[in-house]
């Protein structure tokens, strides 16, 4: 079996993600645009195994940072244009 942290694609990503976490190269740049246009994902597999998980976290993290009054004004303005369109919809059919 290869060793894949010896192939020159791994080699990259790793110093890739490694100038995105410092404040030389902006992570897009870094990872995105250079590595996604001259190589294939060295660590496909294990990619998407933790894009989900951090996915979430990050979800629930931004959660965190809501004000609460905020999003519950936000969610009766939202459910009274749906309840709106909905009638709207069930009087033309």
């Amino acid at each position: 079996m290869i060793n894949r942290f010896s192939q020159p694609a791994s080699l990259i990503f790793i110093a890739g993600a490694i100038a995105s976490v410092t404040s030389f190269v902006s992570p897009p740049l870094a990872l995105g645009l250079v590595f996604g246009l001259l190589f294939t994902h060295p660590f496909r597999s294990e990619s998407r195994r933790l894009t989900r998980t951090l996915l979430q976290a990050s979800v629930v993290a931004l959660g965190f940072g809501m004000n609460l009054h905020q999003l519950v004004a936000a969610g009766r303005s939202g459910f009274v244009y749906t309840a709106a369109a909905y009638g709207q919809k069930s009087q033309t059919h």
